[in-house]
């Protein structure tokens, strides 16, 4: 398949400092790729490239195999959507909407097909006559959205779109948007910092820190198989215990040993997330399995989940688990056992970043 979007070696630097460095990586035409980390860390930066708002200090950009570093902003085939909408007050919904297209001079019935198109997918038919004040906050992201769909460009960029709305809104949102990504299978371009958010929408991540790309893959291989302790860290809410790897032992100050499905000896760090450790009140004996004492210290009532915070050898452990009503819950105090499969247990090594 060839690629939408490449970026081969590219940096950008100003004038105290390096925003990103060395940076390279495809993105395959169709496909929903988030770029995920902290603020500063170059994610922007990234997306005013690809826009044009931004020139590289050194490397090449390419858009469907065309060289776009020399492309002015408005001849490239893009649009983005902003985290602040940045709809025309004094217009209607439908005038914001083929704003674009009638700077184009399209005529009006290509004009009216397209809005009937993008319409249909942001279902806001009945809105098309008020001004954006008269709009919620959703409604007005789906405006934007509708503006940036409706020029058909080939790659749409969104620059923490749902930033500014509330949580149940920004989750409605996230399948709202992925379910438009999909029907029209237009690549995109995600900047987001919030880890659930990427996790849900992406078919491919690219995880940054301080300018660099550490690690691109979908959304299970990296939450399941980081590579790099910042990832490991990053996403979701690890346990994690620094020590040795010795003959498929890890061995601490917290553990005497537990066992890792890993061959390589060294100093590591174990990762063992939240929702992968089971709990009960007898001792768990098993060769696929690793089986640890301790004392609960607090529980975190959460509706749908609970969270368990056990003492292990004076260490804290956090466990996650759903609440399906039949799960038996310790008290504070009572003496536990966690259990978890030894290959869950995820290895990273100090010689990796």
């Amino acid at each position: 398949m060839t690629y939408a979007l490449k970026f081969e070696n590219v940096s950008k630097s100003f004038s105290t400092s390096d925003a990103i460095k060395d940076i390279s990586f495809e993105v395959e035409k169709g496909e929903f790729f988030s770029l995920l980390g902290p603020s500063g860390c170059g994610k922007t930066t990234i997306l005013r490239i690809i826009a044009g708002l931004e020139q590289p200090t050194s490397g090449d950009v390419y858009i469907n195999e065309q060289l776009i570093n020399d492309i002015e902003p408005h001849l490239r085939p893009v649009n983005t959507v902003f985290q602040s909408y940045s709809l025309f007050p004094h217009l209607t919904v439908k005038e914001n909407i083929i704003f674009g297209l009638k700077i184009r001079k399209y005529d009006k019935k290509e004009i009216d097909s397209s809005l009937e198109e993008v319409i249909a997918l942001i279902d806001l038919k009945d809105h098309l006559k008020r001004k954006p004040h008269q709009l919620s906050g959703g409604e007005q992201q789906r405006v934007a959205i509708a503006r940036a769909l409706i020029n058909k460009p080939e790659v749409l960029l969104m620059d923490e779109p749902l930033g500014a709305l509330d949580l149940k809104l920004r989750e409605r949102l996230q399948v709202e948007i992925k379910s438009i990504q999909e029907s029209t299978k237009i690549t995109t371009i995600y900047v987001t910092h919030d880890q659930t958010e990427a996790l849900a929408m992406s078919d491919k991540i690219a995880v940054m820190s301080k300018g660099e790309i550490l690690q691109v893959d979908d959304p299970e291989t990296l939450y399941e198989k980081p590579t790099n302790k910042f990832t490991s860290n990053f996403l979701g809410n690890p346990n994690v215990f620094k020590g040795v790897i010795k003959n498929e032992k890890f061995i601490s100050d917290e553990f005497e040993e537990i066992a890792v499905s890993n061959t390589k000896n060294g100093p590591a760090s174990i990762f063992i997330r939240p929702e992968i450790i089971s709990f009960g009140f007898n001792k768990v004996t098993s060769p696929n399995v690793n089986c640890v004492e301790g004392v609960v210290e607090h529980i975190l009532y959460r509706g749908s989940w609970l969270d368990v915070i056990v003492s292990v050898n004076n260490t804290k452990i956090e466990i996650s688990k759903e609440n399906n009503f039949d799960l038996s819950i310790p008290d504070e105090g009572e003496k536990i056992y966690l259990y978890w499969y030894i290959n869950k247990t995820w290895v990273v090594f100090d010689d990796q970043k």
